[in-house]
């Protein structure tokens, strides 16, 4: 039986949880460390690959991940009305730490639409991102883009506040990942990322099959926990000061679509279920340990 090596621990691990790799060859598994709880993906892209995969060929993966020839990761206008209601749950999570003229960067920050939030308060505004269409995008907006946090280091630049939305669990290197951004923001400055959480109730509570197909991607060499996360700070430096909060993206519909037709969408279809009873759903999921996405806070 082939065994693999936790990132964290370094324990070896033979414990496959998905044959499923969305995007992926047939030889790919995930793995968990049953000591970390971290779901690792074995073999990964390599180097060549993964630049060639982030450069020219995300949006077109992305899309076809939405389906329906909707063709969203490619236009500015449709990704910006596909993600209103995650513009507006991170601005509730991130209102309590902006302030007036901050300097911010945001790593993965897409066409910019959080950027494009933030622009309030005479704030400067930095960005990272990997993606050629988008990269021409956000100059043309004015954004100062970096091609790296190497790039950010060697120009001695620093932030109050650096920000990543579903980026971290593309990184193959995490540990190098965090370093880096400790060592760019300033006194007092705080690291704040969301990320999937593979605790999921689709996965970990119905075992939904179609969505174990969509769910576990080539993209992710890692899928985390709240475990997992904490353990692989400590693990960096035990002294890093950092919170987790749990948070439940997904509403009772899309659960239902997946149940009933294994189809992703569905938020918002069975409206005439009261808001009480929804939010009730994902607070008692969340109460449980059962829940899709997290925010970290790392502060320095």
């Amino acid at each position: 039986m082939k065994k693999i090596k936790c990132l964290i621990c370094n324990q070896n691990t033979d414990k496959i949880i998905s044959n499923y790799v969305y995007g992926g060859r047939k030889n790919q598994k995930y793995f968990e460390c049953n000591n970390c709880k971290i779901a690792i993906l074995n073999p990964t892209l390599s180097k060549e690959e993964e630049k060639k995969f982030y450069q020219k060929e995300f949006e077109v993966f992305m899309n076809k991940r939405v389906g329906k020839n909707l063709n969203i990761w490619k236009n500015e206008k449709k990704i910006i009305n596909k993600n209103q209601e995650n513009i507006k749950r991170r601005n509730n999570f991130l209102k309590k730490y902006l302030k007036k003229n901050q300097s911010i960067l945001e790593i993965g920050c897409s066409s910019g639409f959080m950027l494009d939030i933030l622009k309030k308060n005479k704030r400067d505004l930095y960005g990272i991102e990997p993606s050629n269409l988008f990269k021409k995008l956000l100059k043309k907006k004015g954004y100062f883009i970096f091609d790296s946090l190497n790039e950010a280091s060697e120009k001695n630049y620093n932030f109050d506040l650096i920000i990543h939305f579903f980026v971290f669990e593309h990184i193959v290197d995490p540990k190098k990942f965090i370093k880096d951004q400790i060592s760019l923001i300033k006194d007092k400055g705080k690291i704040i990322f969301e990320i999937p959480c593979y605790l999921d109730p689709l996965t970990s509570i119905y075992k939904n099959l179609p969505f174990e197909k969509f769910y576990w991607s080539v993209a992710h060499p890692y899928y985390y926990t709240p475990m997992s996360i904490a353990k692989l700070i400590k693990c960096i430096d035990k002294k890093i000061k950092f919170k987790i909060f749990k948070d439940q993206r997904y509403d009772l519909s899309n659960h239902l679509n997946w149940l009933l037709k294994g189809l992703p969408g569905g938020q918002g279809m069975y409206d005439f279920i009261s808001k009480k009873t929804i939010e009730s759903y994902k607070k008692d999921l969340i109460k449980n340990n059962y829940f899709d996405t997290m925010f970290v806070v790392i502060s320095k």
